[in-house]
């Protein structure tokens, strides 16, 4: 196994790479020496039992924002502020966006995941999990819930989401697993 640390928008990142694969990364700390701890504390506690282990999600490359400098608001322009509460709109307050490899590859991801697991809502069997509208349902569970039966919702589906986090990991450089 491989302990790398990386500095990114000023934040140290740490991860444990096996074989040809990340299989632990830290959140991002602001010093060096916290990210090299918690992976080696990821490692003592873990050990090397890596290869059972499945991915958690999938993590897109992102830079700091060019717009805000990574500070997610804006105030380079005190007329446009107040009326907009300052959050910039090119990184939506966040302080990062997209680069171009993270881009193609969290598109590609959408386009995979919504082939396999979009359906409607007819089609879903009652006791049946569901993402509709950013929140996970069951069919029938949920009273207050009324929709058409040709509205389209994506099934929840842990094995399949996580095999194409796999696919996309593999085939594309701006997308990693997250362990």
């Amino acid at each position: 196994m491989r302990i790398t640390v990386t500095t990114k928008n000023g934040k140290h990142y740490g991860t444990v790479h096996a074989a040809d694969r990340v299989v632990y990364a830290t959140p991002g700390y602001f010093t060096e020496g916290m990210a090299l701890a918690d992976v080696k504390c990821w490692l003592a506690f873990h050990g090397g039992n890596m290869e059972e282990r499945e991915p958690r999600s999938i993590r897109f490359e992102t830079v700091k924002c060019g717009r805000c400098e990574g500070m997610g608001r804006r105030t380079d322009r005190p007329d446009w502020a107040p009326n907009h509460k300052g959050i910039c709109y090119r990184c939506h307050g966040d302080g990062t966006v997209l680069t171009a490899a993270g881009y193609r590859a969290q598109q590609a991801y959408i386009a995979e995941r919504d082939a396999a697991l979009n359906t409607t809502w007819g089609e879903l069997e009652d006791g049946e999990a569901f993402w509709y509208d950013g929140k996970c349902y069951a069919k029938g569970q949920h009273p207050w819930l009324i929709l058409f039966d040709k509205t389209t919702v994506r099934r929840h589906n842990g094995p399949v989401c996580r095999a194409i986090w796999k696919d996309i990991a593999r085939r594309y450089k701006g997308a990693e697993l997250v362990y």
